[in-house]
């Protein structure tokens, strides 16, 4: 049985490709940034690269993130029932059970765990955001990716998403 683990991120996002993601890891921070066509990201132990006008660089900025403001590709794949309202990160949401379907046609998630004999999905009610998304195997979670704190229509301070070398 694997030992359990949490990885702590933090993100910001803004309209229309504005974000940041701090994801710290096993001791190390990584950050990743990406404000229009400019980005950056910073991988301990490794390197800090940027560029600029590089769209493939900037859709990979915020990988976590992203599925959960965005989730249809997370539901792709999955025969989706309702099962009632929850609470989560002082907000309204609803649950919806997920069954992968035997052979979808997109690729799995990196929200929901490989394996899964179903999946919990919690969608916040007014803007339709996945607040949780937990994996289960015999009925027993074995993966969450969970939103602790989650605010809308907030606008951020620009040197947030500015290249910040490393202190």
């Amino acid at each position: 049985i694997p030992a359990e683990s949490e990885i702590a991120v933090r993100a910001w996002f803004e309209q229309p490709n504005r974000v940041r993601e701090e994801r710290d890891e096993a001791g190390h921070r990584y950050v990743a940034v990406a404000d229009g066509t400019r980005w950056w990201q910073r991988m301990p132990a490794w390197a800090t690269t940027s560029d600029e006008g590089d769209g493939w660089g900037t859709r990979l900025v915020g990988h976590t993130i992203r599925p959960l403001l965005d989730p249809w590709p997370v539901v792709a794949g999955l025969d989706l029932t309702l099962e009632g309202p929850i609470e989560l990160a002082g907000r309204e949401a609803l649950v919806v059970r997920a069954v992968p379907r035997p052979h979808p046609h997109l690729g799995g998630s990196e929200v929901l765990a490989y394996g899964a004999d179903r999946h919990e999905l919690a969608f916040d009610r007014e803007h339709g955001v996945l607040l949780r998304a937990r994996s289960l195997f015999a009925e027993e979670p074995f993966s969450s990716v969970e939103l602790l704190t989650v605010s809308f229509d907030e606008r951020f301070d620009p040197e947030l998403f500015a290249f910040a070398a490393e202190p």
